[in-house]
């Protein structure tokens, strides 16, 4: 789910037209108060006015990934039956240069809502990121007088963002652990980024290249084991090579990744763990023995991670 920062001015800019009704430039167009401050064109065509602003603190946080700049007036023209030529900007320090959005046709005494949109940074070409906005932006306009001045009472501007979880990481098991369960337990990091946590995505390969084919288990967008789950066939599906089994195979090697997603999207994969699972225990030869005259023979049962589960017997045979 996407969200909003206002920017609101805090100081002039680069740049401060001359016809200001107010104690600055800035205070002059923080707030919507009418007539009571503003900034205005004047009354030569040939010298257009701009202004330009610095901003409070955003906040946005800095792993976001921003959506557009939008920047807003609120202007109108002095007198019925005027009009005059409204542009938008941008300002960005990197380069030094203002970005004009198109002439906006002014003609009206009530003041009315301007605005322009930006989804990447002109500067650039390139979509907006978090330093270049919070540190090196400034918004504004520029206004020209037509048959009577403009005059602008508020500028301000809204950036849209998205927070993406934060890239988790495989914490259980360690990597290159060896003599892992067949039917283990993968554990991820703790959720961290934006919006809540609201599923997770659970691979495991039998290559390290991560190839479709080689994907043998998965679980998708599982919203009940968000950072920790059980490799078996109620949690998630075996495929490919595992394709009808219940479990991984013993004495192999595999390799374990994760996702979070929230709100605003999926985080990227984590780094792939490698893991090897266990050997398989196949029991000796049981050792048949006579006592006074009768033998005894010895059953053992393995349980399926080749281990002996205790419930053998031993009786006399004839």
């Amino acid at each position: 789910m996407a969200a909003t920062a206002t920017l609101t001015p805090n100081a002039n800019g680069y740049v401060t037209g001359a016809n200001v009704m107010g104690p600055s430039s800035w205070q002059a167009v923080q707030t919507n108060d009418s007539d009571s401050t503003y900034v205005g064109s004047g009354m030569d065509a040939g010298a257009p006015q701009t202004y330009a602003y610095t901003f409070s603190d955003p906040s946005i946080p800095s792993d976001a990934t921003i959506s557009d700049v939008t920047v807003y007036s609120l202007t109108k023209d002095m007198f019925e039956g005027g009009t005059g030529t409204l542009n938008l900007l941008v300002y960005t320090t990197s380069n030094t240069t203002a970005y004009f959005s198109g002439d906006k046709t002014v003609n009206s005494t009530s003041y009315l809502e301007f605005s322009e949109s930006w989804s990447t940074n002109p500067a650039t070409g390139s979509a907006w990121t978090y330093d270049e906005v919070n540190a090196g932006l400034q918004i504004g306009v520029k206004e020209t007088v037509g048959s009577f001045p403009i005059w602008t009472t508020q500028v301000w501007a809204v950036v849209n963002y998205t927070v993406t979880p934060s890239t988790p990481s495989v914490s259980s098991p360690v990597d290159s652990t060896t003599g892992v369960a067949i039917n283990p337990t993968m554990t991820s990091s703790a959720y961290s980024g934006g919006t809540s946590h609201i599923s997770s995505d659970w691979e495991i390969y039998d290559d390290a290249g991560l190839a479709a084919g080689n994907r043998v288990w998965y679980k998708s967008d599982d919203v009940s084991n968000l950072e920790s789950i059980t490799v078996n066939t109620a949690n998630g599906t075996f495929e490919n090579a595992l394709s009808g089994q219940t479990s991984l195979a013993n004495e192999t090697d595999y390799w374990v990744r994760v996702r979070h997603t929230n709100a605003d999207g999926d985080s990227e994969w984590s780094d792939p763990v490698q893991f090897t699972t266990l050997i398989a225990i196949v029991p000796g030869a049981p050792t048949v023995q006579t006592i006074a005259g009768q033998t005894q023979q010895l059953k053992v049962i393995i349980d399926e991670n080749g281990n002996p589960d205790g419930s053998g017997s031993a009786g006399p045979q004839d």
